[in-house]
């Protein structure tokens, strides 16, 4: 991660509502979208697109979608996320 990206907390610890409210809250502090990524760790993370690892990203998020909308998306790419990753160890 660059100094600027930001770490949210980890896909399994925190829970993936309170994780996509704090990558959405993220995302609408910036002027141009932003990546909502997670590293094989599980650590969830917003960074800059063209700087974030392409396996690693879920989605592009762009601050100017409305709020509600906004948090569905994300929280909709981290459970997709949460469960391929359970099936993945089963």
């Amino acid at each position: 991660m660059n100094p600027a990206d930001r770490s949210l907390g980890r896909l399994g610890r925190v829970p993936v509502d309170e994780l996509a409210r704090r990558a959405a809250e993220v995302v609408r502090g910036y002027q141009r979208p932003r990546a909502v990524c997670v590293a094989p760790n599980g650590e969830v993370s917003v960074e800059a697109f063209k700087t974030a690892i392409p396996d690693e990203v879920l989605g592009n998020f762009s601050p100017q979608t409305p709020w509600p909308e906004l948090d569905r998306l994300i929280r909709d790419e981290l459970v997709a996320e949460f469960a391929s990753r359970r099936s993945k160890r089963a």
